[in-house]
């Protein structure tokens, strides 16, 4: 184990991840935070990110929406990311991102997306109690009473289901669903090439998912050597942060082992612990 190339620090006997190897296959600038709290915990952690953000090219499309945003009764955030890249927009349109965002309401799909919103002086309006995209529509009918004719912006990845648009639509709501970021395949390098002696040598335990798109990359990038062995996954446990997650992992890898609730990263952060400390 000591030769495989992952941090070794605070590794202590007494502590819940102790010997355990856990990959984190986020996007490589929101791996971090994660990270290290596996490591606080005892974990070697082995970093495998299978997907990357890059921000969708400034069209008409995107200018036109951000310059009028103050027309919307609601601006919807399904993601941390979205509002990243909407902050980045409206500062390339020499808008404030505080002010311009102030004039209408804004929904927010969890905990971590209003971090950011609060990051930039941005106060969301609500966040539903569970921490998923189809949520947002049952909580905007509840803070409204009524959607209908109210308009609505969803700012998202270019790869968003059309679920919340289709339900905030049939409650008669004006919805325009913008595609403000990307969601592509990470490049593969050391990284993969690292995780993928480590499966073959049975030296991981968990791989930990955080969005569905994450786990369609990952079946991409192991599937050449699930194809020379097929059973290479059958020791390893798989992590899911929330529901849709854990169904495209039913769907592409063909289990779930554990599931965060509430879906957010110290959520499954405790379910890992909790998943290894009940086995002791």
């Amino acid at each position: 184990m000591n030769s495989l190339p992952f941090s070794t620090k605070n590794q202590t006997q007494h502590r819940p991840l102790s010997g355990k190897t856990i990959v984190i296959t986020r996007a490589s600038h929101q791996a971090e935070t994660f990270k290290q709290a596996l490591e606080n915990l005892g974990a070697r952690v082995m970093l495998l990110p299978t997907i990357m953000i890059a921000p969708i090219l400034v069209c008409d499309e995107v200018t036109e929406k951000l310059t009028h945003i103050n027309q919307y009764d609601w601006v919807i955030f399904t993601s941390s990311n979205g509002v990243e890249q909407t902050i980045g927009y409206l500062t390339q349109l020499q808008r404030s991102p505080a002010e311009t965002l102030g004039l209408s309401k804004i929904a927010a799909v969890g905990p971590a997306t209003q971090k950011t919103l609060l990051s930039h002086g941005i106060q969301a309006n609500i966040v539903p109690k569970t921490y998923v995209a189809n949520a947002l529509f049952g909580a905007l009918e509840a803070f409204e009473g009524s959607l209908s004719g109210k308009r609505l912006l969803l700012l998202q990845a270019d790869i968003a289901k059309p679920d919340l648009k289709i339900q905030l639509e049939s409650s008669g709501a004006l919805v325009d669903a913008l595609s403000i970021y990307q969601t592509l395949p990470a490049p593969q390098g050391t990284e993969t090439e690292a995780v993928l002696k480590a499966l073959q040598n049975n030296q991981v335990n968990m791989i930990t998912f955080t969005s569905d798109s994450a786990v369609k990359h990952f079946k991409t990038q192991i599937q050449p050597l699930l194809e020379t062995s097929p059973d290479i996954l059958t020791p390893v446990q798989f992590a899911a942060i929330g529901p849709v997650t854990g169904k495209a992992l039913l769907t592409h890898l063909g289990r779930v082992d554990l599931e965060a609730d509430p879906h957010t990263i110290p959520a499954l952060i405790k379910a890992i612990e909790n998943n290894y400390s009940n086995r002791r």
